[in-house]
């Protein structure tokens, strides 16, 4: 019995020096601790089980409160998060769900370092991201060229406790003034920060996001230009025509149908449709750097059916004519499967950025700065002007709807040949 009671002691002494001693290896949120007291109880206060486990309600002076409390082992310790003052049973419960979520996915390793830095944190952020499929591999190669030079150069080594809004509103100021970078380019760095930070207050790492409404503004900076105005679109058109082969033609020309770039260089023969009643393209692939044998459209919205005009239509039969012989000319025939934009050097796919060479160059020799995605502008612009109804319109780019109330159907062949009638008046004559 002596032996049994020492050793009880001697065991339950070691778990409490083995506990304190490893509290830094936990988040915040999950160490052990008093109750936070609401305003208007007193320790004394009495608790009452509810109809859900681990949530206790009792009263206050300013009405009923409830308390969450909920045991977990982490590091082979055991240990109890317990947080008391919230004003509604939804909201205990939404917190009860995040430490669950939290305890289920053992989502402790780094995350249960209090000194986390930034870019121990953003590998954790990714890898979720990635498993839940939430980014494409556009969007990873996009996004990981962003942190890593624009957030991880300055902050990657920080902890996420100690970046300061202070320090992080020069940086900005930094980028924007010293480094001469555009607001909108600052602006999506900013977005991939708080990004970050959020799902680290989600998950218990931080109390809150230091860096919330942070204001970035270029003093003196112009509003970047998308669109281009009709003068010098005609002037832009006209010296494409005039210096382009055909085909480098053909698919500048489709970009002011207001077709994405992915759009145009993911066209395969049997998307394009000559019928009686005109000539259609059938949206339903997008190429990108990183995909380039194609996948599917933008979103489910992008995919619909595009009404052409004679010259687009001629330019596109031409287009055809030529992936055929170039195929033929490396000994293979051109599959319906097959992309009609092809190099005749090589008997490949162009490359999706070819467009913006093609662009580039016309710019250069025209003196009008245009780019696939201010075409698509300017064909939004100048459709709206015509009169274009702003669903029509909608449904013809491919845009999502404009928000969850609206009620969406997919655009018709009727419904883009009227906005080709009308956008056609200004952009082709």
């Amino acid at each position: 019995m002596v032996f049994n009671e020492k050793s009880a002691l001697i065991q339950g002494l070691f778990v409490y020096i083995h506990f304190n001693t490893r509290k830094e290896l936990m988040p915040d949120f999950l160490m052990q601790r008093p109750a936070r007291q609401a305003e208007g109880e007193t320790t004394m206060t009495k608790r009452t089980k509810t109809n859900y486990p681990n949530i206790y309600k009792y009263e206050t002076k300013k009405g009923t409160r409830y308390q969450v409390r909920r045991a977990y082992v982490i590091n082979g310790l055991p240990g109890e998060f317990d947080k008391s003052g919230f004003k509604t049973m939804t909201a205990a419960r939404a917190k009860l769900r995040e430490i669950e979520e939290f305890i289920e996915n053992e989502e402790f390793g780094m995350l249960s370092n209090p000194n986390i830095t930034l870019d121990e944190y953003y590998q954790k952020y990714k890898e979720k991201r990635i498993v839940r499929k939430e980014w494409t591999a556009d969007s990873l190669s996009s996004l990981d060229s962003h942190f890593r030079n624009h957030l991880s150069n300055r902050f990657g080594q920080t902890p996420l406790k100690k970046i300061d809004r202070h320090s992080y509103e020069l940086y900005l100021n930094e980028m924007l003034h010293d480094e001469g970078l555009a607001e909108e380019s600052v602006k999506t760095y900013h977005h991939l920060m708080c990004a970050i930070l959020n799902d680290a207050v989600r998950c218990g790492v931080l109390e809150r996001n230091r860096l919330s409404y942070v204001k970035i503004r270029k003093e003196g900076a112009k509003p970047k230009t998308k669109n281009i105005d009709i003068a010098n679109y005609n002037l832009f058109m006209d010296k494409a025509k005039e210096i382009l082969t055909i085909q480098n033609y053909a698919m500048l020309y489709l970009t002011t149908f207001g077709l994405r770039r992915g759009e145009i260089m993911g066209l395969t023969q049997k998307n394009v449709v000559f019928r009686q009643d005109g000539t259609f393209i059938r949206v339903l692939l997008t190429r990108t750097l990183k995909r380039p044998d194609g996948k599917g459209t933008k979103t489910p919205s992008s995919e619909r059916m595009i009404a052409l005009t004679e010259e687009a239509a001629a330019l596109l039969e031409y287009c055809i004519q030529e992936a055929r012989d170039i195929k033929a000319d490396f000994g293979q025939i051109l599959n319906q499967d097959d992309f009609i934009f092809l190099n005749p050097k090589r008997g490949v796919p162009y490359c999706v950025t070819h467009l913006n060479r093609i662009m580039s160059y016309v710019s250069e020799e025209s003196g009008v700065k245009a780019s696939p995605h201010m075409m698509r502008h300017t064909f939004t612009t100048q459709a709206s002007l015509a009169g274009v109804n702003g669903r029509a319109l909608a449904d013809y780019l491919g845009h999502k709807k404009t928000s969850m109330t609206e009620h969406y159907t997919h655009a018709t062949e009727e419904g883009s040949q009227k906005v080709i009638q009308i956008a056609s008046t200004r952009m082709h004559g």
